[in-house]
């Protein structure tokens, strides 16, 4: 028996269909009700089925029940009524009357259109046009929109709106012909399109345009035209989509850099372990050669080796912060000045994290062939405006740039790029796009909020050893490693591969140790969670993370609030760990767990 196809949904999917569907409803819901113009659906029985805000406006109808309302009580002409019924009823689907309705003239529009659903009961699609000089400023467009019409036989074009000028920065009187129209003010890449589009030869049509309008102060604004044609005219209500389409490319590029740092992190968990391994039992050997053994040359390369892979993967961890980072009040144009660049706008003293903007500024420029910098600060708005100019690049290219290892070599490797320090500003709350503008496309980062990052300092002061360490692993040889350093060193060393592993062991041990020294990205419960675990049972217990990749939120929690928490970024030589158990146990609050049990 066949399935049915609802049978493979499911309530998740239905709803999330749904959602889009309503979304899409609503949206052309809107744009109806935003038309600058006075538009009815007209029922077969000529009552108003649909009016838009514009048309309840201009007939008083804010509270009134459309179903009792007949068009001949708004529009009281012979002519017109008849019209609607030979509409109707007849083949015909276009018409148009010009009425006086005491002392307004109007020109009505009438097309008959399919009911809902393609339902056998027509309907008529009604457009009101005041055409004498009393036209009321009703008629302007609404904020980011502009009316127009085109005359089809002479090209000549009529703006509608009295408020073009303040909408789009054209005046009314900048409408003249379409062959202007597109030379000066279409993108040049839009203009074949954009001609194309108006140039049908069709006798009727209706559809809808998106391209690109240069503005007066040659900004590039994202716009859409939605127009309707007869023989003659075709009218045209133009929506400007800046908005929209900027929130789009911030989800884009948003989408993009988590995608790209969960792959960079997941290879850098898996490579820095192996690098460890590599690295450590490379150098056990080492140290076990006579100085003028051959083989110790053979083992440096692979030391060598190791060491460059290091660097690479290094780049890669979302969890390490740059040295010095933090939110700190920095004057803006000094850094513009710095940057070789300079401040548009007042002089200022922002929060924001100014080491990660200088990385971000530095990988900018080592990515890209060429790149401007252009800094600009709004005091009514509260917000620093840093854009990087990509000349000659398109859109894709730009945004192609900020991928890890996307740029040209330095020496032997190429750097890892613009998209950790970008990472970093984004988390702490500034929004970034790319997108094209007048001076071409560019990378836009708005700084429009205190930024805070980074993680105490590790010290390095020695210790005296004899103290238990909880060593967490789940790589067996890295553990092995590790755990023959810290012996080696005097300490007290519980192994184990696993969160629920290591907590087996606190509990038959049924005493604390001195400290957790935990991986982050652990199978099943991860090393911010245990950490968590043990704290609870043991307060104060002194933690090291070790991590080549994760981006553990309990462990952030614990960084950030915590100076009884270290965090070592793999790949470390072993010495390392051994110096920041060192320290974390030395720290005031480590007063030495075990030997109080």
């Amino acid at each position: 028996m066949q399935r049915t196809e609802t049978g493979h949904w499911k309530s998740s999917e239905v709803a999330r269909l749904l959602a889009l569907v309503e979304s899409e409803r609503r949206y052309y819901q809107d744009l109806f009700a935003a038309l600058p113009v006075a538009v009815a659906v007209v029922s077969e029985d000529q009552t108003l089925a649909a009016v838009n805000r514009e048309f309840r406006q201009r007939f008083g109808l804010v509270h009134e029940d459309l179903s009792r309302v007949r068009v001949a009580d708004l529009l009281p002409d012979p002519a017109l009524e008849g019209g609607l019924a030979e509409l109707l009823a007849g083949e015909h689907r276009r018409a148009s009357y010009e009425i006086q309705a005491g002392p307004r003239q109007l020109r009505v529009a009438l097309k008959k259109i399919n009911g809902w659903q393609d339902a056998p009961e027509a309907e008529i699609l009604m457009t009101v046009e005041e055409t004498g000089e009393g036209a009321p400023a009703a008629m302007a467009a609404a904020e980011g929109t502009v009316a127009w019409s085109l005359d089809r036989e002479s090209g000549r074009m009529a703006c509608r709106s009295a408020n073009a000028e303040h909408s789009f920065g054209f005046p009314a009187e900048a409408w003249q012909s379409l062959e202007d129209w597109a030379a000066s003010r279409i993108h040049p890449a839009d203009r074949e399109m954009y001609l194309s589009f108006y140039r049908r030869q069709d006798e009727d049509w209706s559809g809808s345009i998106d391209y690109r309008l240069i503005g007066p102060d040659a900004s590039i604004r994202e716009c859409r035209d939605v127009a309707a044609a007869d023989r003659e005219s075709v009218v045209v209500l133009t929506l400007d989509r800046t908005a929209d389409a900027r929130a789009s490319r911030k989800a884009r590029l948003k989408a993009r850099v988590e995608a790209s740092e969960k792959m960079a992190a997941r290879l850098a968990h898996v490579a820095n372990n192996l690098i460890m391994i590599v690295g450590g039992y490379s150098a056990e050997l080492m140290d076990s050669l006579a100085e003028s053994d051959a083989r110790r040359g053979d083992l440096q390369e692979i030391i060598n080796a190791s060491n460059r892979l290091a660097g690479l993967t290094a780049q890669m961890n979302p969890m390490a912060a740059p040295k010095g980072a933090g939110a700190v009040g920095f004057n803006l144009a000094r850094w513009a000045q710095s940057r070789g660049a300079v401040l548009d706008g007042p002089d200022a003293l922002i929060e924001v994290d100014e080491v990660a903007l200088t990385l971000l500024s530095d990988a900018v420029a080592q990515t890209a062939e060429e790149v401007r910098l252009s800094v600009s600060f709004s005091a009514d708005m509260g917000e620093a405006e840093i854009e990087f100019v990509y000349p000659g690049k398109s859109e894709l290219e730009a945004e192609g740039l900020l991928d890890p290892f996307a740029g040209p070599k330095i020496g032997s490797d190429p750097p890892y790029g613009p998209m950790k320090p970008l990472k970093r500003l984004m988390e702490a709350g500034a929004e970034a796009w790319v997108e094209e503008r007048a001076e071409g496309v560019c990378l836009v980062v708005v700084l429009h909020a205190e930024l805070a990052a980074g993680n105490p300092s590790e010290a390095q002061a020695p210790s005296a050893p004899s103290c238990s360490v909880l060593l967490v692993e789940d790589e067996d040889g890295l553990r092995a490693l590790m755990a023959k350093a810290l012996r080696r060193a005097g300490y007290e060393v519980l192994e184990a591969a696993s969160a629920e592993a290591a907590l087996e062991g606190l509990d038959r041990r049924r005493s604390a140790v001195d400290l957790l020294a935990t991986d982050l990205s652990l199978p099943g419960v991860g090393g911010g969670k245990l950490a968590m675990e043990v704290r609870w049972l043991y307060p104060d217990t002194p933690v090291v993370f070790m991590t080549g990749s994760s981006e553990d939120a309990e462990a952030a929690a614990l960084l950030k609030s915590d100076a009884g928490v270290k965090l070592l970024n793999k790949p470390f030589a072993v010495e390392a760990l051994v110096l920041t158990v060192a320290a974390a146990l030395d720290a005031p609050r480590a007063r030495g767990a075990s030997a109080g049990q």
